[in-house]
């Protein structure tokens, strides 16, 4: 597997990440957040993390002092289909678009965050990217 499709569900935007874009020092380091479901971590303190499993697929927050910034979830499996539509309806009621083709990731920025700060989005793009091709490739070690 080469390429995750990338959803911006409030925007319908779509784009292709290829695995190329995500380093293997990355992803030991939050393959290791994600089996301990660290809530902090060194590089990002001032923001919390949960890492929820749902089936194959996974449901990550990100919260800034206690305020929702973002919700994504990484679908590797068919049955990802309601999941990402249930809590997308609502957090997002305004869908875009249908389900994308297996695996992709799909965020929602909170609309009460102010996201005007450049730095802020490049670095939670680049975290949701290496969670979902960690999930993605932690699963598949595991044959699962």
């Amino acid at each position: 597997m080469t390429d995750l499709y990338h959803l911006t569900i409030h925007t319908g935007h779509v784009r292709m990440s290829p695995r190329q874009e995500v380093e293997e020092a990355s992803i030991q380091r939050v393959s290791t957040w994600i089996k301990n479901r660290t809530e902090r971590n060194d590089l990002f303190p001032d923001y919390e993390f949960s890492y929820e499993p749902v089936g194959a697929n996974l449901v990550s927050h990100l919260h800034h002092h206690g305020q929702r910034v973002l919700t994504f979830v990484v679908g590797v499996e068919d049955d990802v289909q309601q999941l990402v539509k249930t809590v997308a309806l609502k957090l997002a009621p305004y869908w875009h678009t249908e389900i994308l083709p297996l695996p992709f990731r799909a965020v929602f920025f909170d609309p009460d965050i102010d996201r005007s700060d450049t730095e802020d989005k490049l670095w939670m793009g680049d975290y949701e990217r290496v969670v979902a091709w960690t999930w993605i490739e932690t699963r598949s070690e595991r044959g699962g």
